[in-house]
């Protein structure tokens, strides 16, 4: 397979669809001041396989569907390359993978093989500030799978003061397992969000598998879910253990 496309009829119809889509699942309102987010997307574009066999991505596209508009990805094909990165805006996106080679290491040589994505078909995401955000892509390569890498997203994001509509940190999320997390975290207004069963300490692949109160970090051993404290409570002791450390002007984590 000399790569894996996506109809244009298909892919233009997409295009236009799924910004609209994907605008849709931000709940939070359109910060009226100004907004400044830019992040970092890094995928790994080598991999061994369980057999010890090396594959390597090369010649890839992707297209990730914003709030706004659809953003184009492709990879230079540089065979010396590992890892690609490039830079994002923060919020929510759709990937959709529309064109790759995979390639097999046959004694020192990489030869194309036949394979077939089992995701990268509008895979959701979300980014957060200063989060770590974990996307693999897998193929089917003839009767094994082959996991490609874990790439991260890396979001620093400064954002001017906007009204919310909850508390940060505070206790008017009524609903079960919910939490209202500070705006310098999401890059939105203030909102409740959903907590996810992730507790404090656990290996964590996305922000929204963290329990309420606490999102996925890494802070140097691996993303893992940190507790998020109140930039008021600076230098005392957490609830999870550790004491509370600035990571913004608005909130820290506890370490």
């Amino acid at each position: 397979m000399r790569s894996y496309k996506v109809l244009r009829a298909v892919g233009l119809a997409m295009s236009l669809l799924l910004p609209a889509f994907a605008s849709g699942c931000n709940t939070g309102d359109t910060p009226s001041g100004e907004t400044i987010s830019t992040g970092t997307l890094s995928l790994p574009l080598v991999t061994t396989a369980a057999s010890g066999t090396q594959y390597r991505l090369s010649e890839a596209s992707f297209t990730l569907f914003g709030q706004t508009e659809a953003t184009t990805l492709t990879l230079d094909g540089d065979p010396n390359a590992t890892v690609f990165t490039t830079v994002l805006p923060s919020g929510f996106y759709q990937i959709l993978l529309t064109s790759f080679v995979l390639e097999r290491n046959n004694d020192g040589v990489f030869e194309q093989v036949d394979a077939f994505p089992l995701n990268g078909s509008f895979d959701g995401i979300e980014i957060l500030n200063g989060t770590t955000t974990s996307y693999t892509i897998r193929f089917q390569v003839d009767a094994s799978v082959v996991v490609m890498g874990e790439g991260t997203l890396n979001i620093d994001v400064e954002v001017s003061e906007f009204i919310g509509n909850c508390t940060p940190f505070g206790s008017d999320c009524f609903f079960f397992n919910t939490w209202c997390a500070p705006p310098e975290l999401t890059g939105s207004v203030s909102e409740c969000r959903n907590g996810g069963f992730v507790p404090v300490g656990g290996a964590c692949r996305d922000p929204r598998e963290c329990e309420v109160n606490s999102s996925c970090f890494d802070l140097g051993d691996g993303p893992v879910c940190v507790e998020v404290c109140p930039g008021a409570n600076f230098g005392l002791e957490c609830a999870s253990g550790g004491i509370c450390e600035l990571q913004g002007e608005s909130f820290g984590l506890c370490r």
